[in-house]
Protein backbone atom coordinates (compact mmCIF):
# COMPACT_ATOMS: atom_id res chain seq x y z
CA UNK A 1 0.00 0.00 0.00
CA UNK A 2 1.05 3.18 -0.82
CA UNK A 3 1.97 5.67 2.06
CA UNK A 4 -1.28 8.16 3.11
CA UNK A 5 -3.92 8.90 5.04
CA UNK A 6 -6.30 6.28 6.77
CA UNK A 7 -9.35 8.26 8.38
CA UNK A 8 -11.12 6.33 10.81
CA UNK A 9 -15.10 7.00 11.41
CA UNK A 10 -15.53 5.81 15.13
CA UNK A 11 -19.33 5.88 15.27
CA UNK A 12 -20.63 3.15 18.31
CA UNK A 13 -20.82 -0.05 19.36
CA UNK A 14 -23.48 -2.84 20.17
CA UNK A 15 -23.84 -5.63 22.27
CA UNK A 16 -19.98 -5.31 24.01
CA UNK A 17 -19.34 -6.74 27.68
CA UNK A 18 -21.11 -4.29 30.08
CA UNK A 19 -18.50 -5.53 32.91
CA UNK A 20 -19.89 -3.37 35.91
CA UNK A 21 -21.36 -4.61 38.76
CA UNK A 22 -23.30 -1.79 39.67
CA UNK A 23 -24.11 1.30 37.60
CA UNK A 24 -23.02 0.95 33.30
CA UNK A 25 -19.63 0.94 32.10
CA UNK A 26 -18.09 3.21 31.00
CA UNK A 27 -16.20 2.41 27.45
CA UNK A 28 -13.46 4.16 24.95
CA UNK A 29 -11.90 2.79 22.12
CA UNK A 30 -8.02 2.18 21.31
CA UNK A 31 -7.58 2.36 17.79
CA UNK A 32 -4.05 0.93 16.35
CA UNK A 33 -2.40 1.90 12.63
CA UNK A 34 0.67 0.48 12.45
CA UNK A 35 3.12 2.38 15.06
CA UNK A 36 0.80 4.69 15.99
CA UNK A 37 -2.15 4.68 18.48
CA UNK A 38 -5.08 6.90 19.69
CA UNK A 39 -8.03 6.94 22.18
CA UNK A 40 -11.30 7.79 21.82
CA UNK A 41 -13.65 9.87 24.63
CA UNK A 42 -14.78 7.61 27.38
CA UNK A 43 -19.07 7.29 26.34
CA UNK A 44 -19.98 7.62 30.44
CA UNK A 45 -22.23 5.07 31.56
CA UNK A 46 -23.39 3.74 28.45
CA UNK A 47 -22.70 0.54 28.94
CA UNK A 48 -23.24 -1.89 26.44
CA UNK A 49 -24.09 0.72 23.38
CA UNK A 50 -21.56 3.28 23.66
CA UNK A 51 -21.81 6.27 20.80
CA UNK A 52 -18.60 8.41 20.45
CA UNK A 53 -18.90 9.86 16.98
CA UNK A 54 -15.43 10.57 16.75
CA UNK A 55 -12.84 10.77 13.50
CA UNK A 56 -9.28 10.24 13.65
CA UNK A 57 -6.30 10.67 10.95
CA UNK A 58 -3.35 8.47 10.46
CA UNK A 59 -0.72 8.85 8.66
CA UNK A 60 0.50 5.58 6.79
CA UNK A 61 3.04 4.22 5.26
CA UNK A 62 3.94 1.73 2.38
CA UNK A 63 4.21 -1.08 5.54
CA UNK A 64 0.82 -0.53 7.44
CA UNK A 65 -1.98 -2.90 6.30
CA UNK A 66 -4.55 -2.93 8.90
CA UNK A 67 -6.23 -1.36 11.94
CA UNK A 68 -6.39 -2.71 15.39
CA UNK A 69 -9.24 -1.74 17.94
CA UNK A 70 -9.73 -2.44 21.51
CA UNK A 71 -12.68 -1.73 23.90
CA UNK A 72 -12.03 -0.97 27.43
CA UNK A 73 -14.23 -0.16 30.46
CA UNK A 74 -12.90 2.87 32.41
CA UNK A 75 -12.09 1.72 36.00
CA UNK A 76 -11.73 4.29 38.86
CA UNK A 77 -9.67 2.03 41.38
CA UNK A 78 -8.60 -0.87 38.70
CA UNK A 79 -6.80 -1.48 35.67
CA UNK A 80 -9.31 -1.14 32.72
CA UNK A 81 -10.81 -4.12 31.75
CA UNK A 82 -10.41 -4.96 28.04
CA UNK A 83 -14.20 -6.00 26.65
CA UNK A 84 -13.16 -6.89 22.91
CA UNK A 85 -11.22 -6.40 20.20
CA UNK A 86 -10.71 -7.19 16.31
CA UNK A 87 -8.87 -6.78 13.89
CA UNK A 88 -9.72 -4.97 10.36
CA UNK A 89 -7.63 -5.27 7.45
CA UNK A 90 -7.57 -2.40 5.14
CA UNK A 91 -6.88 -3.64 1.67
CA UNK A 92 -10.77 -3.03 0.51
CA UNK A 93 -10.07 0.85 1.88
CA UNK A 94 -7.02 0.82 -0.32
CA UNK A 95 -9.11 0.06 -3.31
CA UNK A 96 -12.05 1.65 -3.23
CA UNK A 97 -10.78 4.99 -1.24
CA UNK A 98 -14.07 4.92 0.83
CA UNK A 99 -16.22 2.03 2.77
CA UNK A 100 -19.44 2.75 3.87
CA UNK A 101 -20.39 2.71 7.84
CA UNK A 102 -19.49 -1.11 8.65
CA UNK A 103 -20.52 -2.85 12.04
CA UNK A 104 -17.24 -5.29 12.54
CA UNK A 105 -17.78 -8.17 15.03
CA UNK A 106 -15.85 -7.81 18.48
CA UNK A 107 -14.21 -10.91 20.02
CA UNK A 108 -15.39 -12.12 22.42
CA UNK A 109 -19.09 -10.47 21.58
CA UNK A 110 -20.33 -7.31 19.94
CA UNK A 111 -19.85 -5.47 16.60
CA UNK A 112 -18.27 -2.18 16.50
CA UNK A 113 -19.47 0.77 13.61
CA UNK A 114 -16.96 2.28 11.91
CA UNK A 115 -15.86 4.46 8.45
CA UNK A 116 -12.43 3.77 7.28
CA UNK A 117 -11.60 5.67 3.97
CA UNK A 118 -8.18 6.01 2.15
CA UNK A 119 -6.10 9.14 0.20
CA UNK A 120 -2.93 8.05 -0.64
CA UNK A 121 -0.37 10.85 0.13
CA UNK A 122 -0.04 13.26 -3.02
CA UNK A 123 3.70 14.62 -3.65
CA UNK A 124 4.09 18.10 -4.25
CA UNK A 125 4.72 18.61 -7.24
CA UNK A 126 7.56 20.75 -8.51
CA UNK A 127 7.31 24.24 -10.30
CA UNK A 128 9.62 24.34 -13.40
CA UNK A 129 11.73 27.28 -14.14
CA UNK A 130 14.13 27.87 -16.90
CA UNK A 131 16.67 30.82 -16.66
CA UNK A 132 17.67 32.01 -20.22
CA UNK A 133 19.43 35.67 -21.33
CA UNK A 134 17.63 38.70 -22.16
CA UNK A 135 18.45 42.28 -23.62
CA UNK A 136 18.17 43.57 -20.02
CA UNK A 137 20.25 40.06 -18.11
CA UNK A 138 19.03 36.92 -16.93
CA UNK A 139 15.14 36.59 -17.19
CA UNK A 140 13.55 33.20 -15.42
CA UNK A 141 10.35 31.88 -16.64
CA UNK A 142 7.65 29.69 -14.65
CA UNK A 143 5.63 26.84 -15.84
CA UNK A 144 2.34 27.61 -15.43
CA UNK A 145 1.04 24.17 -15.93
CA UNK A 146 2.75 22.67 -12.77
CA UNK A 147 1.08 23.47 -9.23
CA UNK A 148 2.42 22.51 -5.83
CA UNK A 149 -0.14 20.03 -4.07
CA UNK A 150 -1.52 21.54 -0.78
CA UNK A 151 -0.64 19.04 2.37
CA UNK A 152 -3.48 17.37 4.41
CA UNK A 153 -6.26 19.87 5.85
CA UNK A 154 -6.80 20.02 9.73
CA UNK A 155 -10.18 20.22 9.65
CA UNK A 156 -10.57 19.97 13.84
CA UNK A 157 -10.58 15.98 13.49
CA UNK A 158 -8.34 14.01 15.42
CA UNK A 159 -4.26 13.53 13.76
CA UNK A 160 -2.09 11.19 15.38
CA UNK A 161 1.36 12.14 16.25
CA UNK A 162 1.80 13.40 19.77
CA UNK A 163 1.87 10.38 22.12
CA UNK A 164 1.16 10.38 26.05
CA UNK A 165 -0.46 8.78 28.85
CA UNK A 166 -4.24 9.19 28.58
CA UNK A 167 -6.37 6.31 30.61
CA UNK A 168 -3.33 4.62 32.32
CA UNK A 169 -1.04 2.33 30.89
CA UNK A 170 -2.30 1.15 27.80
CA UNK A 171 -2.97 4.21 26.27
CA UNK A 172 -1.61 7.24 23.85
CA UNK A 173 -3.19 10.20 23.40
CA UNK A 174 -4.55 11.68 20.58
CA UNK A 175 -4.14 15.54 19.72
CA UNK A 176 -6.84 17.88 18.44
CA UNK A 177 -5.73 20.84 16.27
Amino acid sequence: MPAGTVKVNLIGASAIKDSEWIGKGDPYVVIMCGKREVTSNVAKNQGSTPVWNQKFHFYVDDSDTDVQIKIYNENALQTDDIIGTTTISLSDAFSQKKLPVTQYTLEPRGDIGLQISYTPKVKPAVRLTQSFPGPYGSQTHSSPYVQAQPEAKQDGEYFTGHYGQHHGQHHGSSTRY
